[in-house]
């Protein structure tokens, strides 16, 4: 009975997202304080981490011909966002970018994110297709934590829709906590925010 009622809840989400989900955009934005917990965690691949930012740009630039290169500029050099990014051999596997900045519009949500002077945002995680199922994500959280102490800051905030389920699964891990909900419904331009304590 209790594999029936699973069955039903999973179809009744699938359902629900074919209906809703090109209509309502759902995000969360959520909360890590860091603290002395060690994470032993290794990708089950090859590559090294590497932190771009407008000092080492150029350098790195071939990792995004196939960019918007304006908004990936825009986020580098206008807002000193830092990209956190893992490589195996000449590409790159994985990236997130890092911001300071006081307040971080998010396109998708149509919704701006306060930045308290003591955290960093997390957004726009992604990682390439061929790379998917090695563990990547999971195992860059404690170079986050490390680049974000290394910035003065105590706190590392995350912004994931919620339809992204393997990376809202590793921050519940790391005991991250929901501190935001957002929606937005692009066909009627209406956003709606509010806060979780």
């Amino acid at each position: 009975m209790k594999n029936l009622f699973e069955y039903i809840k999973r179809k009744y989400k699938a359902l629900n997202y074919l209906l809703w989900g090109k209509f309502i955009v759902k995000a969360s934005l959520y909360e890590y304080v860091i603290d002395n917990s060690v994470f032993n965690l290794a990708p089950r691949i090859p590559g090294s981490y590497i932190t771009i930012d407008e000092h080492n740009f150029e350098e790195h630039r071939r990792f995004f011909l196939y960019e918007n290169m304006d908004l990936i500029l825009d986020r580098i050099f206008v807002h000193h966002d830092k990209c956190i990014a893992f490589v195996v051999g000449s590409d790159i596997a994985y990236r997130m970018f890092m911001s300071t900045r006081k307040t971080y519009f998010e396109p998708a949500t149509n919704a701006n994110y306060e930045i308290p002077s003591d955290a960093v945002l997390l957004y726009d995680s992604q990682t390439m297709k061929e790379f998917e199922g090695n563990s990547i994500y999971a195992s860059s959280f404690p170079l986050f934590f490390s680049v974000a102490l290394t910035l003065g800051k105590k706190k590392v905030l995350a912004c994931v829709l919620d339809t992204n389920i393997v990376p809202s699964k590793t921050l519940r891990k790391f005991k991250f906590k929901v501190i935001q909900k957002n929606i937005y419904v692009p066909s009627l331009g209406i956003t709606k925010s509010w806060g979780i304590s």
